[in-house]
């Protein structure tokens, strides 16, 4: 019975290696991905985080944003997108790639804004 019990536990540990030896080899092979486009918009956007918007823009915001029930989040990032645009110590394509990414986004809040953000990239 052990010879047999010693035979089972050596097979075990040695399907038990393969596998693991498996495992290594495939995790190796799954593509990393690639965060190089969100890495450059949180860079633009915290080069910007201290830009102030002209008045006009900050109260055309907040009326935009009246009867929204998620009138902060909207704001937020309303204004978030508005100060990389409205930094002119940016790149002017830098603003374009910004400007243009936001462009596609389908959130309310941007579609709000999304003629404004035309006007800007269109006048850089």
């Amino acid at each position: 019975m052990r010879k047999h019990l010693r035979q089972v536990a050596t097979a075990f540990a040695v399907t038990l290696v393969c596998m693991l030896a498996g495992l290594s080899v495939t995790a190796q092979e799954i593509p990393k991905a690639d965060n190089s486009i969100h890495d450059k918009l949180i860079l633009l956007i915290n080069k910007s985080n201290k830009v102030s918007l002209p008045a006009e823009v900050v109260q055309h915001i907040q009326s935009i944003n009246q009867s929204n029930q998620n009138k902060r989040k909207a704001v937020y990032t309303q204004t978030t997108v508005l100060q990389v645009l409205y930094n002119t110590a940016l790149s002017k394509s830098d603003r374009l790639f910004f400007g243009n990414h936001f462009l596609k986004n389908e959130s309310p809040a941007i579609i709000a804004i999304r003629p404004d953000l035309q006007k800007l990239l269109a006048n850089l």
